[in-house]
This record gives structure tokens, sequence and C-alpha cells, in this order.
């Protein structure tokens, strides 16, 4: 039974601003240099389920256990935890950009340049 199986149920926009502020965490991780994967941040989530979310240390330790693949990342993990988390986790900044959906270009013809009596298009 994780501890989300006993926690009080929790508004959806709590839990999405939530689940923001902890990606944003990992980007904010990529951006100090700890090459975190899409894998990691699964994994990550995934053991923040399991734990008491609220609790720093457990948060603190899911994260490292999880997001370090390298003694090198420890350092810039610490860091990196101790900006992110010096505050109230649902107000810290988010880094996670909101994305506009994807335009698709145009596939139609184009008309063709005219040209002139030599043949030469018309710039």
């Amino acid at each position: 039974m994780s501890a989300a199986d006993t926690a009080a149920p929790v508004a959806p926009e709590a839990t999405e601003l939530l689940l923001r502020g902890l990606v944003g965490f990992t980007t904010a991780l990529r951006h100090a240099g700890v090459p975190v994967s899409t894998e990691r941040v699964a994994a990550f989530l995934a053991a923040l389920d399991a734990v008491e979310v609220t609790s720093e240390p457990q948060a603190y330790w899911a994260g490292r256990l999880t997001l370090c693949g390298d003694p090198d990342d420890v350092a810039r993990y610490d860091a990196a935890f101790a900006a992110w988390f010096s505050g109230d986790p649902l107000h810290q900044p988010n880094w996670v950009t909101e994305r506009r959906p994807p335009r698709l270009a145009t596939l139609t013809p184009q008309p063709e340049p005219e040209s002139d009596a030599d043949g030469a298009a018309e710039q």
C-alpha cells in the first residue's frame, strides 16, 4: 500500500500543481547539469507515490536515489533541491512551460512565378 492510498483526497488542481512543481524540479536539475532522462523522472514520480510526498527528507531521498546516476550528480542535486524546495513546493517557480500545439504546414501547391518573354522568372 502506498502513501497515496492512505492520504486524504487532494483536489485535482493541487495535484496538478504539485506534479508541475516536481517535474519542474527535474527540469531545474537538467539545467544544473544532471542528465535526467524521462525514465528517471517516471521513477522519481513512482518513488514519491510510495512515500509521504510532503515529507522533505522522503522527497529528497526519493529524488536522489532515482535522479542521480553518477556520484558527480549528488552535489548538483543537493544544490538544486535546496534551492527548489526552500519554501512551499506548491508555490515554487514553474519550469514546465506551456507548449502551443504544433501547426501543420500547408502542402497545397504554390503558384509558379510568372516568367518574362525570355523565360526567366521575375524576382
